[in-house]
């Protein structure tokens, strides 16, 4: 039977849901002589938010490698292989043409146990070049950021920025570096409700703001606090 591996210079989803940043996927690519997989596995869809909030990040991966011996159908374990996913020999040489049988056996490998354990953490972790993903979408880590905005929110339980926070927090900063006067700044933004918010949240995003905003400078965090804090009880009163 004849295998051909593909030549595949970008990355290509090979298996998984339409949704691989929720439910998973497998991606290859291949130089005519060897093969590259990578099985992107969303932590929550194996172990649930629970202990998903455990492990601390949304994505691990599986990764393989295999050139054209590896993929040769005689070997015990690309038979085991192909066992485990239902596929036989007669059906394999009937229904595919040597570089989708590549393909087929290369995928059953990794899942059946013959990988290695590959890189962990968040979208931009996992993924540095664009993929075609099926559908026909090229894009690269941003198609699974869906996934890291849901892990922080629904498993780390972060509270996630509207644009009327990110306006916020970006006119309070350019008041600030202005010197405006707490009294001024409260009532132009009088219309975001600051006297609504809690403090505590709106200071914890305020710090984070403020590090991306002056880092590297020797501004402290102290005045900027100060500076909130006085905004809010101008707003209240």
């Amino acid at each position: 039977m004849k295998i051909q591996i593909p030549k595949m210079p970008q990355w290509e989803q090979i298996g998984g849901d339409m949704s691989p940043g929720t439910y998973g996927a497998t991606i290859a690519r291949g130089d005519g002589s060897s093969i590259e997989l990578l099985k992107i596995q969303p932590v929550r869809e194996y172990v649930g938010d629970k202990e998903a909030a455990d492990v601390g990040f949304p994505f691990w991966t599986r990764e393989a490698y295999y050139d054209l011996d590896d993929l040769d159908p005689s070997h015990a374990d690309v038979q085991s292989a192909l066992d485990s996913i239902g596929m036989n020999m007669k059906t394999l040489e009937a229904d595919f043409t040597p570089t989708q049988r590549a393909i087929v056996i290369a995928e059953a490998l990794l899942d059946y146990g013959k990988a290695d354990e590959g890189p962990h953490g968040w979208s931009d972790d996992i993924l540095h070049e664009e993929v075609k993903w099926w559908g026909g979408k090229v894009a690269g880590p941003e198609y699974l950021e869906d996934e890291d905005r849901a892990f922080r929110e629904e498993v780390l339980e972060e509270e996630s920025f509207d644009p009327e926070d990110e306006d916020l927090h970006r006119q309070l900063l350019t008041a600030f570096e202005h010197e405006e006067s707490p009294k001024a700044v409260s009532k132009r933004l009088i219309k975001l409700e600051l006297d609504r918010r809690d403090e505590a949240k709106l200071l914890r995003y305020a710090k984070g703001w403020f590090e991306d905003f002056w880092g590297g400078t020797k501004m402290p965090w102290s005045q900027y606090e100060s500076f909130i804090k006085a905004v809010v009880d101008s707003t209240r009163r």
